[in-house]
Formats: structure tokens, sequence, C-alpha cells
């Protein structure tokens, strides 16, 4: 593992120095065949038999459905001036993979389809030679540490922890805001530019209403062992970094190993999004997908215990419901989302304890609101 990591750290030191350019040929990846690797059980396994019976699916459901309607937010219009001043100063990464230290990490990518699919949208945006039948933009690139050394380089972000499939655990790391710039005419009106938050592509069928804007989580993928068929017969454990495997990089459907996960609440079901097809959105139209960190409007601290506080006080029900009122009322150009700040140490059934309450109490209140839980990243260092 520590090799892998050197890897990907390698390529981080070089981004920080003289030249911020670096071809995927630099770093050597050997390509393993998905008929020959099976996954080593993990913690993962133990995740799933520990936590299922905290995962109420029908009472979740529920809490989400009684939310008010999610404000509808249409792309706002840009200059071909706007797109030149984002990219004025901004260093190539690797081809596909632009970024500005501080401020931005921009990954080029294409639409693979407009509207469904019909078994549901499990992914986002996927690498070159990933799920192209159920993700809605293929990248330009097809190397996944490059686009974590990138993040890491560009933004430093510090890894979180992942969602385990079918469970209903919510990811932990660090919220990032994920623009998709794209131009809808480009013969016709090359100069016109649109932008909306990747979010509002996503409509939720539950509901039948795209969603508005909200974060990703960055959680960083991981790394994990393999057992690769040798050529004597024999199951060889190697270690792998796990993206450059599922080629996940933003998703709805909770992945362990995706590099960006989803706040929605129900997605640890693979068939409840699709395209928002409103958007008029044509195949094979190229997209610059702009990653930058973000703030919260409003962020709660939780202990050990599961306790929501503001500083050293205790958040009771009222004070909840009062917090959410005031900090999400419909404002262009906010984020739908309220921070959970949890350490690293707390049991992570506290998180689904406390997204259940933080969903009942925003209904309370009358607003559109998911909870998002920032891994305190003073816990990794």
């Amino acid at each position: 593992m520590q090799n892998n990591i050197g890897r990907i750290m390698c390529v981080v030191f070089l981004a920080l120095g003289t030249s911020c350019h670096v071809r995927s040929e630099d770093i050597s990846q050997e390509v393993v065949q998905p008929e020959t690797v099976q996954v080593a059980e993990t913690n993962i396994e133990q995740d799933k038999r520990d936590t299922e019976p905290l995962i109420n699916a029908e009472e979740l459901k529920n809490a989400f459905i009684a939310l008010p309607d999610p404000v509808t937010v249409q792309p706002q219009a840009l200059s071909g001036a706007a797109q030149k001043e984002l990219l004025q100063g901004a260093q190539e990464f690797v081809p596909g993979v632009v970024m500005k230290v501080g401020e931005f990490v921009a990954l080029d990518g294409a639409i693979e389809f407009a509207a469904g699919p019909t078994d549901g949208l499990e992914v986002v945006a996927c690498l070159k030679g990933g799920k192209n039948h159920e993700s809605m933009i293929v990248l330009t690139t097809g190397n996944g540490e490059l686009v974590k050394a990138a993040c890491i380089a560009g933004l430093q972000l510090p890894d979180g922890v992942g969602a385990p499939e079918g469970v209903g655990l919510p990811p932990r790391g660090t919220p990032v805001r994920v623009h998709i710039r794209w131009q809808p005419d480009r013969l016709l009106r090359p100069g016109d530019w649109l932008e909306a938050d990747m979010s509002t592509f996503v409509r939720d069928r539950l509901i039948d209403k795209p969603m508005p804007p909200l974060p990703f989580v960055y959680t960083g993928s991981r790394f994990s062992t393999l057992y690769v068929g040798s050529t004597d017969g024999k199951a060889v454990p190697v270690e792998r970094f796990m993206l450059d495997q599922t080629k996940s990089v933003f998703v709805n459907y909770n992945e362990e190993d995706c590099l960006f996960a989803s706040v929605l609440p129900l997605s640890w079901r693979d068939d409840l999004f699709e395209v928002n097809s409103s958007l008029g959105l044509l195949k094979k139209t190229p997209v610059h997908i702009i990653v930058r960190k973000t703030t919260l409007p409003l962020v709660f601290d939780m202990d050990t215990q599961g306790v929501l506080k503001q500083g050293d006080t205790v958040v009771d029900d009222a004070a909840l419901i009062e917090s959410l009122a005031a900090s999400y009322k419909v404002e262009h150009g906010q984020l739908y989302a309220v921070g959970v700040r949890v350490s690293a140490e707390t049991d992570r059934g506290c998180d689904v304890a406390a997204r259940m309450r933080l969903l009942k109490a925003a209904a309370q209140a009358g607003v559109w609101v998911l909870p998002t839980f920032i891994l305190d990243s003073t816990d990794k260092e």
C-alpha cells in the first residue's frame, strides 16, 4: 500500500514544482482484467453486517418524501469571456485535467446520454473506459490516480470514508461544489456558455423533481487488496487503487471506491435517479466539470455520542428547527445541505441517527435540505 500511496504523492510533488504537466505514462499502472480479480474481504463487509439493522429504509424514505419540494434552479448563462477568465492562469495537469492551485480542478468530458437510463443513473461522471451504460458523463482521462493527484495538488483535499453499497450509511469527507459548463450550441452561438451545479443534472424519480444545488463529498477512493491470478494458477494478493478499477468519479449510488460521493439519503438504491432531461442536453456535448472547495450555510458539530452541538451548546429540537428555518431561505446560489462535522472515532451509526433527526427537523422547519457529514481532518493528521 505504501508504494501505491507514494506513487500518487510523487505526482503531487511534481505538480507543485515548476511544472504542472504530468504524463499518464509517468505512472506505471498494471492492467487487471475484471474476471481475474477477487476483492479480499475488508472492513466494508463488516460494516454491512454491523450497520444493516440501523437503517430503517421505509422511515428514511418517508422522511425524505416529507420534505417540501426542492427549489428548481435554472442554468446560469455565461459569456465566452467568463470561460476565458476561468482558464486564465490555470495549468494543465494532464490532458483533460486543468487546475489552478488553491482555486479549482477542472475535468474535461462529454455527455454520454441525455435521458434515463431506464435502470437508473448510478454514476454522474466516470473515467474513460468506465461504466458508460450508467454514467451521464465520460471523462477524457482514464487515469484515476492522476485525477486524485490533481485534487490533492490543486485543492489539498484530505481523504474521507466512502459509503458501502446497499447499506445506507452516508459518506464522510470534505464537501465540494461541482459545476458543469457547456455550450448549448457550439456551431451557431460559440460564445454562449451555460453553467449549473452537477446535482441539478440529476432527477429523483421518487419525488419526480430535479435536485437543487448540492455538494458532493470527496472521499478519495481507497486502496484495497485484490487477488490476481498468476501464471502458475495461484491467486496473488496485490494492492490496487480502486478508482482505477471501478472508474466511478462522481456518483449517485453508494460506491465505496468512488472519488466523490453523493449526499442523497436514498443513494443506497440504484434505480431512483435519472438525467434531468429538461436541460436539453445533447449526446457528445463537451463539458467542463469544475470542482471547488466550499462552505455550507450551516454546520453542526457532533460528538462521539452522537450529540449535535453549536460550539459548546447542545442543540435541542426547537433550536435545530429554528436554525434550519433561518439558514435555508430560497436564495440563488445557495447549497441546500447542512453540515455535520464528525470525528473519525465516532461510530457511523450516529451518522444514521443524526441524518434522520435532521431530515425530520427540516420538514418541520419547512425547508428542503440534506445532511452532509464532514470528516474532521484534524483527526487524520
